[in-house]
């Protein structure tokens, strides 16, 4: 299994490691090729199974709330009577110095009007609303996500692949670069 994640990480140079099975962005890093090969990053991946990804470099609004984490949105999807259906979405956007956005390692969650896009208010894990990213000063209520419907539309079609799942929690990720579900 280690020449499968040597390879891995060989290819992408660096990537973001995840726990199999892990929640909450708990026990999530990141790792380059130099530090696999000679700092105990065989070591690292004979300890358990991981998900090794690709390090995606976001662009626009949401890189500039916050650079050192990937911002994505929570997109809940059910299907109903056959039809998938949006439950509800907030984006999540991490503090400066974190590589992860959920609420648990300390990010924000901001409610979205899914009709609308428009971010409503954000709330931090000490249960305190705020508009502003306290790190980077962006307003962010009121501001509509770029790109939200698509994303709500894809988020749609891909719980329609999979009907024998009633419900999903998508994470996304919305760029200048595109719209992709993360695993």
């Amino acid at each position: 299994a280690s020449d499968v994640y040597k390879r891995q990480v060989q290819e992408k140079g660096n990537v973001i490691v995840k726990p199999l099975g892990g929640s909450s962005g708990r026990g999530i890093f990141a790792l380059d090729y130099y530090t696999f090969v000679n700092h105990g990053g065989v070591k690292i991946f004979s300890e358990g199974q991981f998900i090794v990804e690709e390090i995606i470099h976001q662009k626009g609004l949401l890189c500039e709330v916050n650079s050192s984490s990937v911002n994505t949105m929570r997109v809940n999807t059910l299907i109903d009577h056959g039809e998938p259906e949006v439950l509800c979405a907030f984006l999540r956007t991490g503090r400066k110095g974190s590589i992860t956005d959920n609420l648990h390692s300390g990010g924000i969650l901001w409610q979205i009007n899914i009709q609308t896009g428009e971010i409503m208010f954000g709330v931090q894990a000490d249960g305190l609303i705020v508009d502003t990213h306290p790190d980077s000063g962006i307003h962010l209520s009121g501001k509509k996500v770029k790109g939200f419907h698509e994303a709500l539309r894809i988020c749609l079609e891909a719980q329609k692949r999979i009907p024998e799942v009633p419900q999903v929690g998508w994470d996304v990720v919305i760029s200048e670069d595109g719209i992709c579900l993360l695993y």
